[in-house]
């Protein structure tokens, strides 16, 4: 069983909904929202945010991180097993979800990128109807080609200062990062605030394009 990060908005819930993380996060990502989520005069609801296994990712050099399937631009249907065994360990806490007492028509399945992935390959599938299912993707970097042609078409917009890091990773779903809102030149992949100031460049942060498949 996947561990997990729960929280209650009553002793008694009567809805619960399981709610998955993207690539390289973990249960506790979304658990601060409840709050903001959750109105008076709701009925109790169970909210289940688990871990992601540790696994590589080829994408991201093979490093090993939290991640309901592998990523690798260059066999698209890599990960095909991994889903699958994700699935299976989500259908798993819907499981238990019922033994808890939480019928599967009061069960929802919510994922963000990675995660979304996951809750639509168990939810469409699953043998009991389930509540519902909600899912976040960046559709239009989904649209624009595969992993693979997504970074050499980011890769080109940043050497030749057209767009920043943190432009990039928004549209891949991905949280800004310190410095990444300058633009860089092209070759010494500076930002050009400091070209000819004598300043010492800043580091680029890491791209990770492909969060989403």
């Amino acid at each position: 069983m996947l561990q997990t990060v729960e929280q209650l908005t009553s002793k008694y819930p009567a809805w619960s909904i399981i709610w998955l993380h993207g690539l390289g996060a973990d249960g506790n990502d979304f658990a601060p929202i409840v709050p903001e989520l959750v109105r008076d005069g709701w009925p109790g609801i169970r909210f289940v945010f688990p871990h992601a296994p540790v696994r590589p990712v080829t994408i991201n050099g093979g490093v090993p991180m939290r991640a309901w399937y592998d990523i690798d631009p260059r066999s698209p249907l890599s990960g095909t097993e991994d889903i699958r065994a994700s699935a299976d360990a989500i259908a798993a806490l819907v499981a238990r979800e019922v033994a808890r007492g939480v019928p599967p028509r009061r069960i929802t399945l919510a994922g963000f990128s990675q995660g979304g992935v996951i809750a639509l390959a168990l939810g469409l599938r699953h043998p009991d109807r389930l509540a519902g299912i909600t899912i976040e993707f960046n559709l239009e970097g989904l649209l624009r080609g595969d992993s693979a042609a997504r970074a050499s078409f980011y890769q080109q917009m940043l050497s030749n200062g057209v767009m920043t890091i943190n432009e990039v990773r928004a549209l891949e779903n991905l949280p800004p990062v310190e410095g990444g809102d300058v633009p860089r030149m092209q070759m010494q992949n500076v930002p050009i605030t400091q070209t000819g100031s004598g300043a010492a460049p800043a580091a680029l942060p890491p791209l990770d394009p492909g969060a989403t498949p």
